[in-house]
């Protein structure tokens, strides 16, 4: 069974440093109201495309990402974007197997791809990441309350055999 999740997406995202994750944990804790633990994860991220990177060129992205025993497919497409923030469209669904399922997609995220088939696509990129998120809530008298999930990330990047580490900070609403 799948299910698919289209919505668009707003990221606020830091490049940081390994010690600045402790300040920003306490200060979306002071935030969020509360000193729990942040729950921690581990993601494995696969990003496809052509070998012309047509994708790229497009500003799409179609990764695969597993975490624990679920696996999603992920489709992002061209918003804006300034100074970190990203607003842009976004498809997740939930696939059985370890295998992109195109077919799978909603219209128009398909449409977003520019009609490129599964076939077509080849790893590009690996990602691991340690995650540690936690949701900051607000109620919202005007409309619906504001959710905002915030990650702390530890993780490396590997593109044949080169390997670079990052750490970053994120919030998304």
């Amino acid at each position: 069974m799948t299910t698919t999740k289209s919505n668009r997406e707003f990221e606020l995202k830091f490049r940081a440093r390994p010690q600045d994750l402790a300040r920003f944990k306490k200060a979306v804790n002071a935030a969020a109201g509360n000193r729990r633990v942040w729950p921690e994860r581990q993601l494995l991220t696969q990003y496809f495309d052509t070998e012309s990177f047509d994708l790229q060129k497009s500003c799409v992205s179609v990764r695969l990402r597993k975490s624990a025993n679920k696996t999603v497919q992920t489709v992002k497409a061209a918003g804006s974007g300034n100074a970190g923030i990203m607003d842009r469209l976004e498809w997740e669904q939930t696939v059985t197997g370890e295998a992109l399922d195109l077919d799978a997609l909603p219209d128009e995220a398909r449409q977003a791809m520019g009609g490129i088939s599964a076939d077509a696509l080849q790893p590009i990129m690996d990602v691991s990441i340690r995650r540690q998120t936690m949701m900051i809530r607000r109620a919202n008298p005007l409309g619906p309350d504001l959710v905002i999930e915030a990650a702390a990330d530890k993780g490396s990047v590997r593109v044949g055999e080169q390997i670079d580490e990052f750490v970053e900070c994120e919030l998304e609403l």
